[in-house]
């Protein structure tokens, strides 16, 4: 087996040389002799085979190569030194570092359920939360350890990642005498009469709302882009339009159930799914416990919910049965 181009030992000695282009200033720096870290580059470079510095001038100027190893090379120490700690908790207590990233359905209506749990597994814990593509786009980048989104980011290499539950979505109207019948044909003749409340196009419920609109098959509408989601079930309340939204979202809006109409389409294109994602196997445990944790959550809380206060979302939130593989 060939040994790595690259030790951080000889990362934090290139840094220091690359700082202001001087090893006799990086030599004083950490203790060692000039020749040392002129040793030091030279095998870097030969082991990598391109020249990390121009040394044709005074002070030495990094070349493209340099540039590269310079601009990456502090995250790599960071992130090895994470690791590192993480291997040593998960080895001595079990308990690790976590940086988790959930999209805002399920940081609102499903994290305050396992929170707990999640608190007393970890040695520290930071939580965020936003669209789906922000949260996996945070994963990518190495930004967090555990992805709770939409995205299954099966593409991806070295991430793991396992289907949680489904959602459905359904048309939103308004609870008037006109839009009465329970069927998507009954009250398709009014949708045309007032604008359709969707969503800013920077998020996935864009892409996908978008997508089940066009199923309606509308001779002409308007579209009216809102970022509230509170703030459109309000409209719609009022009578003043519709919209097309999935399950948790109108969950966390029941406040205007009483002046809502819910209605199902009945076809497994309006439905989307919520994986677990991450990125180590050391994160393994961690995923396990909080992907039975939300499936618990799902069954013994957020359903017994609906059927007091909301009874008519039964049915369209499914929790996967085989959550970890």
């Amino acid at each position: 087996m060939l040994d790595s181009p690259l030790e951080i030992s000889s990362i934090k000695i290139f840094l220091e040389v690359a700082a202001d282009g001087s090893m006799t200033r990086a030599a004083e720096t950490l203790g060692l002799t000039q020749p040392a870290i002129s040793s030091v580059i030279k095998k870097m470079e030969m082991n990598l085979g391109v020249e990390l510095f121009t040394r044709e001038t005074r002070p030495m100027r990094l070349t493209k190569a340099g540039r590269a190893l310079y601009n990456r090379g502090p995250c790599l120490i960071k992130e090895i030194t994470r690791l590192a700690e993480n291997i040593s908790l998960a080895g001595s207590c079990g308990d690790l570092d976590l940086r988790m990233g959930c999209s805002d359905g399920i940081a609102a209506n499903l994290i305050p359920y396992v929170f707990e749990d999640l608190r007393k597994a970890t040695e520290s814990l930071f939580i965020t939360s936003g669209t789906s593509p922000y949260v996996a786009d945070l994963l990518k980048k190495k930004a967090i350890d555990i992805a709770l989104c939409t995205d299954p980011l099966t593409k991806e290499k070295n991430i793991l990642s396992a289907p949680l539950f489904s959602e459905e979505f359904l048309l939103v109207v308004p609870n008037r005498p006109e839009f009465k019948g329970g069927s998507i044909e009954a009250v398709k003749p009014n949708l045309e009469n007032l604008p359709f409340l969707g969503f800013p196009p920077d998020t996935m419920d864009f892409f996908q709302v978008e997508r089940i609109y066009r199923t309606l098959g509308l001779k002409e509408t308007r579209k009216i882009s809102f970022g509230s989601k509170s703030g459109m079930m309000d409209i719609i309340s009022q009578g003043n339009g519709w919209s097309i939204q999935p399950a948790l979202a109108l969950w966390s809006t029941r406040l205007f159930k009483n002046n809502l109409k819910l209605i199902p389409f009945m076809t497994n294109k309006a439905t989307r799914t919520f994986f677990i994602n991450y990125y180590d196997e050391i994160y393994s445990p961690i995923a396990e416990l909080l992907a039975g944790e939300i499936k618990n959550a799902l069954t013994e809380k957020l359903f017994y919910s609906f059927e007091k206060e909301f009874p008519e979302l039964l049915g369209h939130v499914k929790k996967k049965k085989k959550i970890l593989q």
